[in-house]
């Protein structure tokens, strides 16, 4: 693949007949997972069932809950998985002999506009459009193969929401951060910015036992405390309750868990910081998964980026723009780093962008 290209998309004749059947209620809809997607389309159609084999429950809002087998063969199925496995979850309903299709392709096709939007997918379509030269652009000058062909999957299907690109990820979240073209050396200084649940720097002492220093920012007061409590057998590791910008300011975020985020209409206010201000530290290591604030963070961090020059590991996933405008912002401050993207998850979260320095010797 020499080229970033967009697919011409045909709606295929399955899925106009799926939703003729859809629209008429003509045959019982049945919901596959229980989360918040379900709920929505309960209060937006009528569900005869919810199929989940893992729950002992028997109901879910109301609705009866039953298992595979017990779905008629006339049934029509909506697979709610829409995170971590829905290729999986397709996989499964898929040896039956009812009809089913995905919450992408739901979202897509249904007429009332009333269901629930999936995070991080919002103006994906219209910004591709709108700058797809960019895109181009990006992909020629990624380092290797596996990230064009990850590039052009996940492009094709923000732009299409059709589920057929995402078959060739697998849910592989052990590698995130870890891939094999990051080098840890001893003496290194990370910096884990959205610690979480502080899983990612538990990995890193595993990976890199000798490091000098980790920092670890993390805005939620509850895993703030969380990770204090992990990593307190360790040495050198400073755990900060703040979350990263490009200054020093209060914002309203969302604890929604992995689709927290930045957002006016959050419940909580946290405190962040720009990096550059806030420590005297030299990072070999700085990753970011920041609910969207990474630009905003990268462009706080200038001056230590552009002076230490940086192992990067910054998500790109939270907003339409963030492949895009990462990519920029970064090679805006040092140009000198091989670029990498990875995916990694079967649904639109986890994209992580690589930014590795060159080597010595080595010429833009």
């Amino acid at each position: 693949m020499t080229a970033l290209i967009l697919k011409k998309e045909f709606d295929d004749l399955y899925k106009i007949n799926f939703f003729e059947k859809f629209s008429k209620e003509i045959s019982p809809l049945y919901v596959f997972g229980m989360n918040e997607y379900a709920e929505s389309i309960i209060e937006n159609y009528k569900v005869s069932g919810i199929i989940d084999e893992f729950t002992n429950e028997k109901t879910f809002k109301e609705i009866p809950i039953i298992n595979l087998s017990d779905v008629p063969n006339d049934a029509l199925v909506v697979v709610v998985v829409v995170v971590g496995k829905p290729i999986i979850a397709e996989k499964i309903v898929g040896k039956y002999e009812f009809d089913y299709i995905d919450y992408y392709s739901l979202l897509k096709f249904d007429k009332k506009k009333k269901l629930k939007t999936i995070p991080f997918i919002e103006g994906s379509r219209e910004d591709i459009q709108n700058n797809f030269s960019d895109y181009e652009y990006i992909y020629q000058k990624l380092r290797d193969k596996k990230s064009k062909n990850c590039l052009f999957n996940l492009v094709n299907f923000k732009y299409s929401l059709n589920i057929k690109y995402m078959r060739g990820f697998n849910y592989i979240p052990e590698k995130q951060y870890f891939e094999e073209f990051i080098e840890l050396e001893e003496n290194e200084v990370f910096v884990d910015a959205g610690g979480f649940d502080g899983e990612t720097t538990i990995d890193f002492i595993k990976k890199s036992p000798k490091f000098k220093e980790i920092h670890i920012f993390e805005p939620l007061q509850h895993q703030f405390l969380n990770i204090c409590n992990r990593v307190s057998n360790h040495d050198n590791i400073f755990v900060h309750n703040l979350g990263l910008s490009d200054k020093i300011q209060k914002l309203k975020f969302k604890d929604a868990g992995s689709a927290s985020r930045i957002t006016d209409d959050g419940e909580i206010e946290i405190t962040v910081c720009n990096l550059d201000s806030f420590l005297d530290l030299q990072p070999t290591y700085i990753k970011m998964d920041i609910e969207g604030a990474e630009v905003s963070a990268i462009n706080g961090a200038k001056y230590l980026i552009n002076k230490y020059h940086p192992k990067l590991a910054i998500c790109v996933y939270h907003k339409a723009t963030d492949i895009r405008e990462v990519f920029k912002t970064v090679l805006n401050i040092r140009a000198d780093y091989h670029v990498y993207l990875r995916h990694y998850t079967e649904g639109i979260y986890e994209t992580v962008m690589y930014f590795i320095p060159f080597t010595d010797g080595e010429f833009i």
